[in-house]
């Protein structure tokens, strides 16, 4: 009887053993698959200094700028959004936080394509160097079908 109990024990603890072990490998597994995922976003959406984005204006590119604070809630909420939007289309945007501007390069900024008092985050579409037009920003935490339909209709996106 004791003999018994003992080889239930031992069986207890190799199947408990082998459950943490599983466990254990799967939230690791899971872990390494999200963590890409999240480098894969990550690069869709690039931070810019603004001598680079003068750069950019200045070779006359072609590209998707956002305008972001580090603190903005909003921004938090949206950034998300449009990564998966730019991943799904194999595309870059570039991102400007407006809050690590000095006065200096914030007047810089004004010329290239004013913040205006839209807040944030407001995404403006660059053609050729200049701002297609104000009126084609998309200001605000927007829903992915809004973001979708501005990125096809400034032709960033093919149908």
């Amino acid at each position: 009887m004791v003999m018994k109990m003992e080889k239930k024990k031992i069986i207890f603890i190799v199947i408990a053993t082998l459950i943490i072990l599983f466990a254990s490998g799967s939230m690791i597994y899971s872990s390494i698959v999200l963590n890409k995922n999240q480098k894969e976003l990550d690069k869709r959406l690039v931070e810019l200094t603004l001598p680079e984005l003068q750069d950019k204006v200045k070779n006359k590119d072609t590209f998707i700028l956002v305008y972001t604070q580090t603190e903005c809630g909003h921004c938090a909420n949206y950034k998300p959004k449009l990564k998966k939007i730019l991943l799904e289309n194999d595309l870059t945007a570039y991102e400007i936080s407006l809050d690590k501007l000095s006065k200096s390069e914030r007047s810089e900024l004004n010329q290239i394509a004013n913040p205006q008092d839209n807040g944030t985050p407001t995404t403006i579409f660059i053609k050729e160097g200049t701002e297609a037009r104000i009126s084609s920003r998309l200001v605000g935490n927007q829903e992915e079908h809004k973001i979708k339909e501005k990125l096809i209709e400034q032709g960033f996106i093919k149908e």
